[in-house]
């Protein structure tokens, strides 16, 4: 394999059988060939999530947010992990922002930073 979206792939295989480690490094080697690959970034937060590996989750899923800070499930993700870290008021306000997005608004520079 030697793209992105073919590790990806491979990720989203292993994942659907419960291969969460091999899911993690299929997600990796994914970011290793494409950073800027937001849906890999994504799909390693959530196979962290699985793992109860939640502050990795959280790094993850905030490289995701980077990359797109408008796409409202990343912050819906983002809510989650925070919830699990015992973050209320960061879920809360992540999920906030996912509802913004969800009705077709927009975030602005200051709204996009997460504490």
């Amino acid at each position: 394999m030697s793209t992105s979206t073919e590790w990806i792939e491979k990720g989203n295989d292993a994942l659907a059988v419960g291969e969460l480690h091999e899911a993690v490094r299929c997600y990796e080697r994914a970011i290793q060939l494409d950073s800027q690959n937001v849906d890999a970034w994504q799909a390693l937060a959530m196979a962290h999530y699985k793992l109860s590996h939640y502050s990795q989750a959280a790094e993850a899923i905030q490289k995701a947010i980077a990359l797109n800070t408008n796409d409202p499930v990343l912050w819906t993700t983002l809510s989650m992990i925070e919830m699990k870290l015992g973050h209320i008021e960061a879920a809360e306000s992540a999920s906030a922002k996912s509802r913004i997005l969800s009705w077709g608004g927009k975030l602005s520079s200051t709204q996009t930073h997460h504490p």
